[in-house]
């Protein structure tokens, strides 16, 4: 009897420290297209801009086809290697370049989350106040709430030239925190890549989310310009 006690105590055990080691995926797309993804056979469907899947930690083959699979060979396949209990973050560039962004540990100090807002969709953190947490955030800052934000890009919108556009976000800027995702929507309102590119720049130091900046060089057309906003990225740290 004790026997089968401990050994059920056991297999709890196991399966408690697999959910635990749990791991994530994201996969940024540049451009338009949509994709599938499949991962070790397993077809997940089809994504655009981001793919997101939950795996347990170890060694995987993944195969990434553009949206027209049918009777298609893998734009891009490779084995990837997750370690256990963390976040991996990769892009997929638009000469089907397979990159490997950033590796992290999950962390669940001090934060919580319920909220359904688009920034946070995947996220599991925020505290009773509703702010955004980031392990990543040293001084605390706060970024933009969605209504301030909604209200700075449709004053945006109402401009015409980028040069008075840049000159209103930059404004915002100077008192105002933001995110990655909401870089990524500023740069959206512009027609030329230069403007992208300040705005992509002036923007990167009041970001409270750093190292996800990764998500606003795919709002870039040029790889030209993608290098630049690294070597600037970089040269900050």
């Amino acid at each position: 009897m004790k026997t089968k006690f401990f050994i059920t105590v056991f297999a709890l055990l196991l399966l408690a420290g697999a959910a635990s080691a749990q791991s994530t995926l994201s996969i940024i797309f540049y451009g338009d297209k949509s994709y599938s993804v499949d991962i070790d056979g397993k077809d997940y469907g089809f994504a655009q801009d981001e793919f997101r899947a939950d795996l347990n930690g170890g060694k995987h083959y993944i195969k990434i086809y553009d949206a027209l699979r049918a009777g298609m060979n893998p734009v891009y396949e490779g084995s990837i290697d997750i370690p256990d209990g963390s976040s991996v973050y990769a892009t997929l560039n638009e000469n089907y370049k397979f990159e490997i962004i950033k590796k992290s540990r999950r962390s669940d100090n001090h934060q919580y989350c319920n909220c359904n807002c688009e920034y946070c969709r995947n996220c599991i953190y925020k505290d009773k106040g509703g702010r955004r947490h980031n392990e990543y955030n040293e001084n605390n800052n706060t970024a933009m709430s969605d209504r301030d934000f909604n209200s700075l890009t449709e004053s945006v919108r109402m401009l015409i030239y980028d040069d008075n556009k840049r000159e209103m976000i930059n404004t915002a800027l100077d008192k105002n925190y933001v995110t990655s995702d909401q870089v990524k929507s500023l740069l959206g309102l512009f027609t030329f890549e230069a403007s992208k590119l300040d705005i992509a720049k002036n923007a990167y130091n009041r970001t409270v989310d750093k190292e996800n900046y990764f998500r606003v060089m795919t709002a870039f057309t040029f790889e030209s310009t993608i290098m630049e906003l690294k070597d600037y990225i970089n040269k900050q740290k």
